[in-house]
């Protein structure tokens, strides 16, 4: 079809784009129209709505509700300040712990006390005295297997600094072997602001075979001892120091139950299920350093530790031993036999002796000793039952309370 001007209504070529005839262009052409501006004072409401709503947003974010969650650790912040919140089965109120380990024998039951732990942050200062007050429940919970023959059990939740100085809240759990493995106990502290503090630790259990003594083939000297040790720490006499674990090499043993008895923690690390000497002093070492042990007492165990065990707390574990050490000591030299042989040499005193223990065996620097006077018609049997009425019940608790006084000194220098 021929292409004709628009103007004129002369023809036109294919691609012209004005007439040649009247000279007029024959495409239309778009006028821009006068620009439109917004009115400032709108820009201004605009921006100022902009502003409000990032600011309402912002304080929402800061303001609302949080869930802190956390395994053996939780660091909480508020207006006043930053918190460690930290739980454990130890003393250490600086010293989470994720995972309780615990070998469990046949038909044995175990009750220890779970400590919640609250720390400035900064300073490490005791906050749990003021922070309670910003709490509006506090509560815990486990999660366990529900199939399983036996299930853990806890006490509700209360303040118990009398007893366990420097925790906000105890909580005494128990179990035995036929319980879940792991279990995991949850504190839940909900806050007066709304947030919440949720803080766990897994139990793991690990059955273990059940051997049965008697009181007429079994020397329960460590286990008088060890209470002797409980009396004095419930008296007050032990200083700055805590009983926090006990550990026994057997099962079955009289001073596992004083210890459930008193709420301390026990384990068992059985010495027969370790192929080698150095496998027990391996899980030993590794039950107390996940616990935050400080210093050991030997009382009655006749287990030889080995080289790391020693290395790893030096001057920090000691031993009490029924003779006047260098008499009557040294390997083969314990329980009866010592009283026996001081009997079968004639000597008219013996005693007892605390001392640190090294790698040889009864040959640690001595830390304290008292002599007990022998009586003409003694027995083995009345000669240790008078050393440790008269000396090893005695010196047992007073080392106990230096040594941990001078281990706190150490670290209050550092």
């Amino acid at each position: 079809m021929e292409k004709k001007c628009p103007f004129c209504g002369a023809p036109l070529p294919s691609e012209a784009v004005f007439c040649p005839s009247c000279a007029k262009s024959i495409n239309s052409r778009i006028h821009p129209g006068t620009p439109r501006y917004f009115p400032r004072r709108f820009l201004k409401i605009a921006l100022g709505i902009f502003l409000a709503v990032t600011v309402c947003a912002g304080i929402f974010l800061l303001t609302r509700p949080k869930t802190y969650s956390g395994i053996g650790e939780v660091t909480y912040t508020d207006q006043d300040g930053t918190y460690q919140i930290l739980t454990n089965v130890s003393t250490d109120r600086y010293y989470p712990m994720t995972e309780i380990f615990q070998d469990a024998g046949e038909q044995e039951s175990y009750r220890f006390p779970l400590r919640l732990y609250i720390n400035h942050k900064n300073t490490g200062a005791d906050a749990s005295g003021m922070f309670l007050q910003k709490v509006k429940s506090a509560n815990l919970h486990i999660q366990q297997d529900t199939e399983s023959s036996s299930h853990a059990e806890f006490s509700p939740p209360q303040p118990l600094k009398e007893s366990f100085p420097g925790t906000a809240l105890v909580s005494y759990i128990n179990f035995n072997k036929n319980c879940a493995s792991p279990t995991r106990f949850i504190w839940t502290l909900s806050m007066e602001n709304g947030d919440t503090i949720r803080l766990g630790i897994d139990l793991i259990i690990t059955p273990i075979q059940t051997y049965h003594y008697s009181a007429e083939n079994a020397d329960l000297s460590d286990s008088a001892a060890l209470q002797a040790l409980i009396d004095r720490q419930q008296a007050g006499e032990l200083g700055c120091g805590q009983i926090g674990l006990v550990l026994s090499s057997r099962p079955g043993v009289y001073a596992l139950e004083r210890a459930q008895k008193a709420g301390i923690e026990t384990v068992v690390v059985d010495r027969k299920s370790c192929a080698t000497a150095e496998e027990f002093s391996a899980r030993v070492l590794h039950q107390l350093q996940s616990r935050g042990v400080e210093m050991v007492v030997l009382a009655g165990f006749l287990s030889i530790l080995c080289k790391d065990m020693v290395e790893a707390y030096p001057n920090r574990i000691i031993n009490v031993h029924p003779s006047l050490i260098p008499s009557f000591c040294g390997k083969g030299f314990y329980g009866l036999k010592v009283h026996q042989a001081a009997l079968d040499y004639g000597v008219k005193v013996t005693g007892a002796t605390v001392h640190y223990v090294n790698e040889v065996t009864d040959g640690g620097s001595i830390i304290l000793q008292k002599a007990v006077y022998i009586e003409p018609d003694d027995t083995p049997e009345t000669l240790q039952r008078r050393v440790m009425e008269q000396a090893e019940w005695e010196l047992l608790p007073k080392a106990t309370a230096m040594v941990c006084q001078r281990i706190q000194e150490e670290k209050d220098r550092q």
